[in-house]
C-alpha cells in the first residue's frame, strides 16, 4: 500500500492562503481597535455639536473627514463656505441636498468600526428659517476608519431638508 503524498505546490499554496487570512484578521483587528475610537470620537462630537437648535452646526465636521465620494460631489469650498456661515440659507440646502445624494458603500471591513451621529431610524432633527419659511432638517452622519490610513471619515451622510406647510 503507498502513501499519496502531497505536492510541493499544494504545501505552498496552502501557506500563503494562510498567511494572507492571518494578514486579513489582523488589519481587521487594527482597523476595529486601534481606529474605531477616533471614529467613535467623531462621531461623538458631531451629536453634541448638532443640536436641534443648531442642525446646520457642521462646523465641527472638517472637509477632510468627508470620504471620496462626498468631496466628490461637493467642492472644499462651497462645503467651507456653507461651514462657516452664522445662519442658514439657500446655500446650506443645496449643500445637503449634494450630501444627500452621494451613495457610498462601506469598503472592505469599515462597517465593523462604524459609529453613528444620529440615525436613520432616529435622526437629529432641527427646524431652521430661510427668508421667513420654515424648513424641517433631519441628519445621521456615519463614521468609520479611512481603511487606507485609519483616519475616522465621514461615510454616510443622510440629511433631508423638508419645507413645513402651515395649515390655516
Amino acid at each position: 500500500m503507498s502513501v499519496k503524498r502531497k505536492s510541493p505546490l499544494t504545501t505552498v499554496f496552502s501557506i500563503i492562503i494562510l498567511v494572507a487570512l492571518v494578514g486579513v484578521l489582523y488589519y481587521g483587528l487594527v482597523l476595529c481597535t486601534q481606529a474605531g475610537p477616533d471614529a467613535e470620537e467623531a462621531a461623538k462630537k458631531a451629536e453634541r455639536l448638532l443640536t436641534p437648535d443648531n442642525i446646520t452646526n457642521i462646523a465641527n465636521i472638517p472637509y477632510s473627514l468627508l470620504s471620496e465620494p462626498f468631496q466628490l460631489a461637493v467642492t472644499q469650498t462651497e462645503y467651507e463656505k456653507v461651514m462657516n456661515k452664522k445662519a442658514p440659507d439657500e446655500e446650506t440646502i443645496a449643500l445637503f441636498e449634494k450630501l444627500n445624494a452621494v451613495q457610498n458603500e462601506p469598503k472592505f471591513l469599515q462597517g465593523a468600526a462604524t459609529y453613528y451621529c444620529g440615525t436613520n431610524e432616529n435622526p437629529i432633527k432641527g427646524i431652521i428659517k430661510i427668508k421667513g419659511i420654515q424648513y424641517e432638517v433631519t441628519q445621521a452622519i456615519a463614521f468609520a476608519p479611512n481603511v487606507k490610513n485609519f483616519e475616522p471619515e465621514v461615510i454616510g451622510w443622510t440629511v433631508t431638508v423638508e419645507r413645513i406647510t402651515k395649515v390655516n
